[in-house]
């Protein structure tokens, strides 16, 4: 008669998963790495940049942003300094979304034409990749230069629903109608802001000498013949 094989043997032949797994944690156990603790880089308060700052702009900048991000703390001081204020340079700055470049281009801008005021005149021209970008710094922008009562520094950002108006006001076209004599002369905005697909129908705005900053986000796409929308 032919034996047969016990249920016993037939389970002992089986490999358990369950013992693997407590092998390899056991294995895993007995080797250790000691990893030194970083303490984390606390953050740079924006009150560090109070004796930097027009005054008008150090309430809305603690309200809003009371910690700066890591590139704005590395770049505000350097260009909101009197070295950099009286000598300025092009700068390119190369960094991902969301680490604050708006910021940094734009409070230096807006302490430099609030600290040092000029007669009105179109001293800085912003080109953006899209007419949402362009809205969201304008917005930006106007959180600062809101309901001020002297040193306003006013900001304009093209439309194509108000672009006969806006192009009287920066003096390339005449207006449709005859000015009083006692009606002062329309002011041009300060900064302009814009799309590249608007700008671009600017062509007759020649006159750029009052023009000290140019700031343009996406240059690459720019210059390469990217598509935008207007």
């Amino acid at each position: 008669m032919e034996a047969r094989p016990s249920k016993r043997t037939k389970v002992d032949d089986k490999v358990d998963d369950n013992d693997c797994v407590d092998d390899a944690n056991a294995n895993a156990a007995d080797v250790s790495v000691d990893v030194p603790q970083t303490p984390p880089t606390p953050p740079t308060p924006s009150s560090s940049l109070n004796n930097l700052l027009h005054p008008s702009l150090i309430p809305p900048l603690q309200s809003r942003y009371p910690n700066l991000l890591p590139l704005q703390s590395a770049l505000l001081p350097h260009l909101l300094s009197p070295t950099f204020t009286h000598n300025p340079r092009d700068l390119i700055l190369t960094s991902p979304t969301g680490s604050g470049k708006t910021l940094a281009f734009t409070l230096p801008l807006l302490n430099t034409l609030l600290k040092h005021p000029v007669p009105p005149a179109l001293q800085c021209v912003i080109i953006l990749p899209t007419v949402s970008l362009a809205r969201q710094v304008y917005e930006d922008i106007n959180y600062f230069t809101a309901k001020k009562e002297k040193g306003n520094v006013e900001c304009m950002i093209l439309s194509e629903q108000q672009f006969e108006h806006q192009a009287v006001k920066l003096g390339i076209t005449q207006p449709p109608y005859t000015l009083s004599p006692y009606s002062p002369p329309p002011t041009p905005p300060q900064i302009l802001i814009s799309s590249p697909g608007l700008f671009s129908k600017m062509s007759s705005l020649s006159n750029l000498n009052s023009v000290n900053w140019l700031s343009c986000l996406n240059p690459k796409n720019i210059l390469f013949g990217y598509v935008f929308r207007c």
